[in-house]
């Protein structure tokens, strides 16, 4: 983020999730979605004029949390670099 002051897209995400642990990386902080369909009912509503896919991206799905335990466990890999989560759903 270039600018301090967040956008409405980063405001909406933070009135709908909250900052938890995922279970199988309890040192990572992630943003969890409180209601998926809440959120995906307001991204439609006051961002994409109701052309939104759901947000599927609110949440740590299984997947997700194995590839940064592995990452966790095994920094020699990961050191350096970025990881991209795609599809891990």
């Amino acid at each position: 983020m270039g600018s301090m002051i967040p956008s409405r897209l980063e405001r909406l995400v933070e009135s709908h999730t909250v900052l938890t642990s995922p279970s199988l990386c309890p040192e990572l902080l992630v943003r969890h979605a409180t209601s998926l369909i809440a959120l995906w009912e307001r991204i439609d509503a006051e961002v994409d004029g109701g052309a939104s896919e759901p947000p599927f991206w609110a949440c740590s799905w299984p997947g997700s949390q194995a590839l940064a335990r592995y990452c966790l466990d095994h920094s020699e890999v990961a050191r350096g670099r970025r990881a991209l989560d795609l599809g891990c759903g």
